[in-house]
């Protein structure tokens, strides 16, 4: 079915993601409005069914680029059917991590889920390969016409630390650079990471600046704020995105 995400900015969405994304990560996505400027480059990394990558289309303008990158061949499709008629987009289809060449994919029921490494909450899992690649050599050797990300997007479901490890030299070489990224405890340590650090190895990047924006409670806090969130959380689901700012 077809959801309205901005003022005539429609996608097209499963039936089963209809609620999801009605109101998705509402005060993130004012957040990546907020910093994203006409003629920025913005990457989207675990892009799925293109939200993000939609509007960010839309915020760049045409003098801007969307980079949507997704790992799901069963997503593809959906994200091809939703950037088709946005000149400034490009889709690439490997996953993100530290390494190069091929990996493991676990393939989720609901989508939004699916991901190299197996979430925990995930039922009906199926085992694909897929490429994988660094964004280093993604943005030094296979698209150097790039050379400038103003703004990066990262969700995949646990394996974060992989992707910015993967990413040090163009993180370090795009000067303004800022950022949105998940941190879902859960998540990351059902793929072999420890979440405690992860703003602080943020912050070991060169990030200046780091905002928690939690979408459960609708505020920005503190990271002390986050840490005491999650350590009252019994269902063990809790997440929230990190802003980052150079």
């Amino acid at each position: 079915m077809k959801i309205e995400i901005s003022d005539q900015l429609f996608i097209e969405v499963p039936d089963r993601l209809a609620k999801i994304y009605n109101a998705f990560e509402p005060l993130t996505t004012s957040y990546v409005k907020k910093y994203l400027r006409p003629g920025d480059t913005f990457l989207d990394i675990g892009a799925n069914i293109g939200y993000f990558s939609t509007l960010a289309s839309q915020w760049v303008g045409e003098a801007g680029h969307v980079f949507a990158v997704e790992a799901s061949p069963e997503v593809i499709p959906i994200l091809h059917g939703n950037t088709a008629t946005l000149g400034n987009v490009s889709i690439i289809n490997f996953a993100v991590g530290n390494r190069r060449g091929t990996t493991d994919f676990f393939m989720t029921e609901d989508y939004v889920n699916s991901g190299v490494s197996m979430t925990p909450f995930a039922q009906n899992t199926r085992k694909i390969t897929v490429p994988i690649e660094t964004l280093d050599h993604w943005y030094f050797e296979l698209e150097p016409q790039s050379r400038r990300v103003d703004f990066l997007k990262c969700d995949v479901q646990g394996d974060e630390v992989a992707v910015l490890s993967g990413a040090k030299e163009m993180i370090e070489s795009s000067k303004d650079l800022k950022m949105v990224i998940e941190w879902a405890p859960t998540w990351m340590r059902a793929a072999g990471y420890d979440p405690e650090n992860f703003p602080e190895f943020i912050a070991s990047l060169g990030f200046k600046e780091i905002v928690i924006i939690d979408d459960w409670l609708q505020r920005a806090m503190t990271v002390s704020e986050m840490r005491s969130e999650f350590s009252r959380d019994t269902s063990t689901k809790r997440f929230c995105n990190i802003f980052a700012s150079k």
